[in-house]
């Protein structure tokens, strides 16, 4: 949907010809603006007249759902630069190329990385932006201006561009996939932590992921945003809840899978992840029509607002058209667990980033989990068990490892667990295949990803503390891992729409769609 909503509005347009629905505008701006709705359409007319270019002016209308203001603030946000009387031209239109997809993907992955690696050498400094690469026509360099408006940084944008020949679209359709990793490993690269080497491309991925990790565990600290959640949560209510499953004696509450015992801590675990799940967040698979209310599709992506950026630490967002008024709603994809408190829905990013934060507000010492095969979950200590613990929001699981591998059918490669110091490779509490993963973590050598980690995690302790207030360094507790599976790791994933979750193979090893 992204690559071809891209294609339709800002490179791919028909042959230019002169609009008469849109006066004063020719050329394949002019197809851009005339293909919007009436109401959007007025809304771009307006834009031009402030002397935006009208191809962008057609993208920040969709992009802001026909919102004067909000657009204006897109365009001048994300292209940091005020309005010209005397627009740059449009992207000259690129000619589509018959490819498969996938040799595509791997074959502009392979030429990006190399290139990164070769700009990198011994030095941090990230790649030199549009302005600093001779050799670019105006055209060129409007087109990197609205692949930057996407979301990307410049250099990254800028480098896809360059690895793609100079075709706005393959440069698009790569940085969709490809371009949030590589930013994020771009940005890692300004400021190498101390005793950290990188010298190939897989390195400087694998940092950035790991410090992004690390930054996201940092945001669950903040005071403020832990007392806003403690007044989101009833925790009065769970706490009353955990107090009489304990007096109960229910061995489904009370104890493990397994048929360990739980403490006080462990059962209101559960009470919070049974109210978590049950009443407050919600999964998105499609945004609802902000409009009407009606249902939507997919209608391709769109960088982040001033605010979106600011506010809700969006790095992209997802557009979708309604299907009854055409209104296009917007979705942004928020990293702020602050504002996650208040919006409370999303996928299983926004359910771990948001959950996190509320174990941390309740005094849990947690860790922020991400498996690379495209999931994310939380880990709590248990004081009881004297181990992590296992907890998955979306999917109500408590203690359940082996999940993923056993119920969902992932081929998993690393896992990592994060605290605001630490990143610690767990992925051996989450296979009993690890001769098979290992085969499959060929991003990094396993010398350089255990190197990397001591330096990261260093001596210093963790700023979360146990429920005596006493700091815990997060790295430092042994890891366990099941012989068997319990039943309840069996299961298929079962939150996400169904031909969703059958595209990413999760319904478990033969594929089967779950019973409703």
């Amino acid at each position: 949907h992204f690559f071809a909503n891209f294609r339709q509005q800002h490179i791919m347009s028909d042959s230019p010809k002169p609009d008469s629905s849109t006066p004063g505008i020719t050329g394949p701006s002019a197809n851009a603006i005339s293909g919007l709705p009436v109401d959007f359409r007025e809304v771009a007319e307006s834009l031009v007249e402030m002397g935006f270019d009208p191809a962008r002016a057609a993208q920040a209308v969709l992009a802001c759902s026909g919102d004067l203001a909000a657009a204006v603030d897109f365009l001048t946000s994300s292209a940091d630069q005020a309005p010209s009387q005397e627009p740059a031209p449009a992207p000259a239109p690129a000619q589509p190329k018959p490819v498969s997809a996938d040799e595509e993907a791997v074959e502009l992955g392979r030429r990006l990385q190399q290139m990164l690696a070769s700009s990198m050498g011994q030095s941090s400094r990230p790649p030199a932006g549009a302005q600093e690469v001779g050799g670019l026509s105006a055209q060129e360099k409007e087109a990197i201006v609205v692949l930057t408006a996407l979301g990307y940084p410049e250099p990254v944008a800028l480098e896809a561009f360059l690895v793609c020949d100079r075709d706005p679209e393959r440069a698009a359709q790569y940085l969709e996939t490809y371009g949030a990793e590589a930013a994020a490993s771009m940005a890692a690269l300004r400021s190498l932590p101390p005793g950290v080497e990188v010298r190939q491309p897989g390195e400087r991925e694998m940092l950035g992921r790991l410090l992004s990790g690390m930054s996201t565990a940092r945001a669950f600290e903040n005071p403020s945003f832990q007392a806003h959640a403690r007044q989101v949560i009833p925790v009065q209510k769970l706490e009353a809840q955990a107090a009489e499953a304990v007096a109960a004696g229910d061995p489904a509450v009370v104890r493990t899978a397994q048929g360990e015992d739980l403490g006080p801590r462990d059962v209101l675990m559960k009470m919070l992840l049974q109210w978590y799940r049950g009443s407050f967040f919600q999964w998105v698979h499609c945004a609802a029509c902000e409009r009407c209310g009606g249902e939507t599709s997919g209608a391709g992506m769109s960088g982040p607002t001033a605010r979106e950026a600011e506010e809700l630490w969006a790095q992209r967002v997802e557009l979708y058209q309604c299907g009854k008024c055409q209104a296009v709603t917007r979705f942004p994809r928020i990293n702020n667990p602050r504002a996650l408190l208040d919006t409370h829905r999303g996928r299983c990013g926004e359910w771990a980033n948001c959950f996190g934060l509320c174990c941390r507000s309740l005094g849990f010492r947690i860790r922020h989990v991400v498996d690379f095969t495209d999931h994310v979950w939380t880990e709590y200590f248990s004081e009881k068990l004297n181990r992590w613990v296992h907890v998955d929001p979306c999917e109500s699981a408590h203690d359940s490892p082996l999940l993923y591998e056993a119920g969902w059918g992932k081929k998993l490669t690393y896992i990592f667990a994060y605290t605001p110091s630490s990143a610690t490779d767990v992925i051996r509490a989450y296979t009993r295949q690890w001769e098979e993963v290992k085969l499959r973590r060929g991003l990094v050598s396993e010398e350089w990803l255990a190197h990397t980690l001591e330096a990261l995690n260093g001596p210093s302790s963790d700023c979360q503390s146990d429920s005596n207030g006493t700091p815990v360094d997060g790295a430092a507790v042994t890891e366990v891992s099941r012989s068997a599976a319990h039943p309840s790791e069996l299961l298929p994933r079962q939150t996400g729409d169904l031909q969703w979750r059958a595209e990413r193979g999760e319904l478990g090893p033969d594929q089967q769609p779950s019973p409703p």
